[in-house]
């Protein structure tokens, strides 16, 4: 069961996230509204008012002073963590569905649907646009900086990725993962005469932590491994349905790629060979909706230090899993709906959930 619950919500929950630095975590919802709470005392601190429509992204700053809110009102607004003031509303052209901070600095890039086919990228501090990234030819449904911050990576409606210069907003390649024989193209020329790749909707876009590898799942859930140096297709795995989440975790000297599925899996695989090593199966087709990786190994109850997956299911259920062996480690239950989101607290010892049951819950290890 749930250590706390957070019933401030009058709608689904949609989004959860936790600050980096501080024992703080923040939702948003479908009430418009999004909270920031306190881990230590379990009481809400700010409730943060001013979207006209679902907040559906939201994220803490890498330093955790700022805390972005995306929307499908079409803006992002940068709020103060200490004190709960606005300080900007971004102006953009989509209903935002993801957002993500760089990891150096207050910059924020963000996207989603029912746009022109951009993602923005704005100076959070001075709420001043720095890029608009524009040449995917569907709705920017997933982003992510790569490690070292130098690049960004985009994934689209069109089944492509870009990669991006983020200080300049050039297009470096574009990656057609929907199917092995595409081409890649750089600066929006092909490089071969592949055939035309199907348009098969990306969901998730991961880099693995060395920066050398970059995972895109698919809506039909297919998963393409790509090369950051070459920008080719290494490896393709299949899962039996869209893949909502992908992330990798290291181990020796390789990469191993997690996938959590709408067919009821949180799939592992070797990112070399493309083999799947183990499937961590949730129940009969009970959907996988979200996936996180600690940070860091920890040891529980004595035993060897690990580092943990975590998943949320349409069962309202949240489970910490051993990627290595594929074994169970913890399961909780307390939502009465499917659970949405997930995000592992700075300890590494706890997850905040949200779900359509408008709760935000707290569990610890």
């Amino acid at each position: 069961m749930a250590v706390s619950v957070f019933a401030e919500h009058t709608d689904s929950v949609y989004c959860v996230c936790t600050n980096p630095t501080l024992d703080l975590g923040a939702s948003g919802g479908g009430d418009d509204c999004a909270m920031i709470f306190d881990l230590h005392t379990n009481q809400v601190i700010h409730k943060l008012t001013g979207h006209t429509d679902s907040v559906t992204a939201i994220g803490f700053s890498s330093d955790g002073k700022l805390l972005a809110t995306g929307s499908l009102d079409t803006t992002v607004k940068i709020w103060d963590t200490a004190n709960g003031t606005l300080l900007h509303t971004l102006e953009g052209s989509c209903e935002y569905e993801w957002l993500q901070w760089h990891e150096r600095g207050p910059v924020l890039v963000a996207g989603g649907g029912g746009g022109d086919g951009c993602a923005w990228m704005w100076h959070a501090q001075q709420g001043r646009c720095m890029t608009v990234f524009a040449g995917h030819t569907g709705a920017v449904t997933c982003g992510c900086f790569t490690p070292s911050g130098v690049q960004l990576c985009t994934g689209s409606e069109d089944g492509t990725v870009r990669v991006w210069d983020p200080k300049s907003g050039a297009p470096t390649t574009c990656i057609s993962t929907s199917s092995p024989a595409a081409a890649t193209q750089r600066g929006g020329k092909s490089k071969g005469r592949g055939k035309a790749p199907e348009e098969i909707p990306l969901t998730s876009v991961r880099c693995s932590n060395d920066g050398n590898l970059l995972a895109a799942a698919h809506l039909d859930g297919t998963v393409a491994i790509c090369n950051l140096s070459t920008y080719k297709v290494l490896t393709t795995v299949h899962a039996r349905d869209s893949v909502e989440a992908v992330d990798f975790l290291p181990m020796g000297d390789g990469q191993l790629l997690l996938t959590a599925s709408l067919d009821g899996t949180l799939g592992v695989w070797d990112s070399s060979s493309g083999l799947q090593r183990c499937a961590c199966v949730h129940g009969d087709r009970v959907g996988v909706t979200a996936l996180r990786v600690a940070r860091s190994p920890i040891s529980i109850r004595g035993r060897p230090a690990r580092t943990l997956a975590w998943t949320a299911a349409a069962d309202g259920c949240v489970r910490a899993w051993d990627p290595r062996d594929g074994s169970l480690v913890q399961a909780f239950t307390g939502h009465s709906a499917p659970a949405l989101d997930i995000a592992v607290c700075r300890d590494n010892l706890g997850v905040l959930s949200c779900s359509d049951d408008n709760t935000v819950r707290l569990f610890r290890l």
